[in-house]
C-alpha cells in the first residue's frame, strides 16, 4: 500500500524468480493494467488502474485501494465476521458473474481470494492478469473456476443461491443446480489446482511471507511474521516443544535442507492446510549455514488410538464425530492415504483431531464403501451408536449435491446395520 489518505495506491509487483521469466513480468503487468482499464469502461467494479512502471528491477502495477473490502475467502473460513447477510453476498456474487457473462467477460483464474466483498455486501474483482475477451459458450467452463475454489468452504445452499440469481443471464445454468458432474468436475479441479499452488508455500506469497533477522533468511507463514526472532532462536529437537510464542501450539525444528522426504513432508503439509485438513502446518523454512524447516501443530497431541480407550463414552461419540468428519473432508478432496497410514490421528481432545505425517494418494472418485470398517477395526469396542456418529460426521463433510451425500449415509448405514 502506498499513501496515507483513502483511497491509497495498492502496488502489485510482478517479480518471476528466473530470468527468462522475468523478461514477461512487464507484459503481465500490462494486460492486467489494460484488463482493469476494459472492465471498468463497461461498468464492472474492479479498482481504478493508475499506471505501471519499473522500479528496483522489477514491474509494478499500481491501482487505486478498495478500502474497507475484504476477501471472500476470509469470510467463508471465518476468519472475518460478514459485513452484510451471506444470502446478499451470494446474490451480488451470482449478479457479478451474470454481469461478466453479459458482457462477454472471462476470468479464468476466478477464485474466492479474487473477490472482494465491500461493507454494504457488494463484490469486485482484482487480480486480472489472466481476464481473456475470448468469449465461451460453455457455462461449465466460465463458472468452475469459482465452483472449485469455494466448493470446500461455501455450503450447498450459498453455492445454490449465487447459482439461482446467474441464471437470470444464463438459462443454462438451471442444468448445473443439483449437478453430481458439475460437482465432480469442480473436485478435480480444486485438487489440481491446490497442486499446482504448492510451490506459494516456497516462495514469497499470499502463504508466505519473507523472514529477514541478523544474517538469517528464509520464509515464515503469513500468521507468523512478527515472531521472527523467536524462530530463529531456536533450536533443533527430535521431539515437538511448546511454541513460546502460542502455548496452544507445539513446534519441531527439523534441521536439513527443503528437499527429498522433508520436502515432501512440507508439500503434504501445506495440500492439506490449502484444503482446510487439519494436520501440521509448513511454518518457516530457514536459510543458514546450517538450513532448517518449521512446522507447528497443536499443543497435547498424542495418538488417537491411546485416547480412545480412556474417553468417556460422551467423549468417544464426540470424537468419534471429529474423526468421521476429518476422513469425510480428506475423502471429499478426492485424495485419501496411503495404507493404515489413514488410521493414523492424533488428537488434543475428543474434538481435536489432525492427521500424523500421511502419505497422500489421489482418488478421483472417491468411495465410501470400507471407510467405516478400516476405522473400527482400529478402534476396537466401537458400539453402534459411536459408528453411527462416524458416518454423520462422514455424510455432513460431503461438500456435493445432497443426492450424492444421502447415498453415502445409506452406503455407511448398511454398515452399521449388521452391528446393530
Amino acid at each position: 500500500l502506498e499513501g496515507t489518505s483513502s483511497p491509497r495506491r495498492v502496488v502489485k509487483r510482478f517479480h518471476s524468480p528466473g530470468a527468462v521469466d522475468g523478461l514477461k513480468d512487464g507484459l503481465r503487468a500490462w494486460r492486467e493494467y489494460r484488463a482493469l482499464c476494459l472492465l471498468r469502461r463497461r461498468g464492472l467494479p474492479v479498482p481504478r488502474a493508475l499506471g505501471v512502471r519499473r522500479r528496483s528491477g522489477s514491474w509494478e502495477l499500481v491501482q487505486e485501494e478498495l478500502a474497507q473490502c475484504v476477501p471472500l475467502a476470509q469470510l467463508l473460513s471465518g476468519a472475518k465476521p460478514w459485513p452484510a447477510a451471506r444470502q446478499r453476498v451470494a446474490r451480488a456474487l451470482g449478479q457479478l458473474l451474470a454481469d461478466l457473462w453479459s458482457a462477454r467477460i472471462w476470468h479464468p483464474d476466478l477464485h474466492m481470494g479474487n473477490v472482494l466483498v465491500g461493507p454494504g455486501g457488494e463484490v469486485h474483482l482484482i487480480d486480472l492478469a489472466r481476464v481473456r475477451t475470448r468469449w465461451t459458450r460453455n457455462v461449465h467452463e466460465f463458472l468452475l473456476p469459482l465452483a472449485a475454489g469455494a466448493r470446500e468452504w461455501a455450503d450447498e445452499v450459498f453455492r445454490a443461491r449465487v447459482l439461482r440469481s446467474f441464471t437470470r443471464a444464463c438459462e443454462a445454468s438451471k442444468a448445473l443446480l443439483g449437478s453430481e458432474t458439475f460437482e465432480q468436475q469442480a473436485r478435480e479441479r480444486r485438487r489440481e489446482d491446490v497442486g499446482k499452488r504448492l510451490v506459494r508455500f516456497q516462495r514469497v506469497s499470499g502463504a508466505m511471507a519473507p523472514l529477514h533477522e541478523g544474517n538469517v533468511r528464509g520464509l515464515v507463514h503469513r500468521d507468523l511474521t512478527a515472531d521472527h526472532a523467536v524462530l530463529t532462536a531456536l533450536d533443533p529437537s527430535a521431539e515437538f516443544c511448546e511454541a513460546t510464542w502460542d502455548p496452544t501450539r507445539e513446534v519441531q525444528l527439523v534441521e536439513g535442507p527443503l528437499k527429498g522426504p522433508l520436502l515432501q513432508r512440507w508439500n503434504t503439509a501445506a495440500r492439506l492446510e490449502s484444503h482446510g485438513i487439519p494436520t501440521e502446518r509448513p511454518l518457516a523454512w530457514i536459510h543458514t549455514e546450517k538450513p532448517r524447516v518449521v512446522f507447528d501443530r497443536p499443543r497435547g497431541c498424542i495418538p488417537f488410538g491411546e485416547c480412545w480407550t480412556t474417553w468417556s463414552p460422551s467423549e468417544r461419540s464426540l470424537a468419534a464425530a471429529a474423526a468421521g468428519t476429518l476422513m469425510g473432508a480428506l475423502q471429499d478432496r478426492g485424495l485419501w492415504v496411503d495404507g493404515h497410514r489413514s488410521l493414523a490421528l492424533l488428537a488434543s481432545s475428543p474434538t481435536g483431531l489432525l492427521l500424523e505425517y500421511p502419505r497422500l494418494i489421489e482418488s478421483p472418485e472417491p468411495q465410501a464403501t470400507g471407510t467405516l470398517q478400516q476405522w473400527t477395526e482400529s478402534n476396537p469396542g466401537v458400539t453402534p451408536t459411536e459408528a453411527g456418529a462416524w458416518v454423520q460426521g462422514f455424510a455432513a463433510a460431503q461438500r456435493s449435491t445432497r443426492a450424492e451425500r444421502m447415498r453415502i449415509r445409506a452406503q455407511l448405514d448398511a454398515e452399521i446395520a449388521p452391528r446393530g
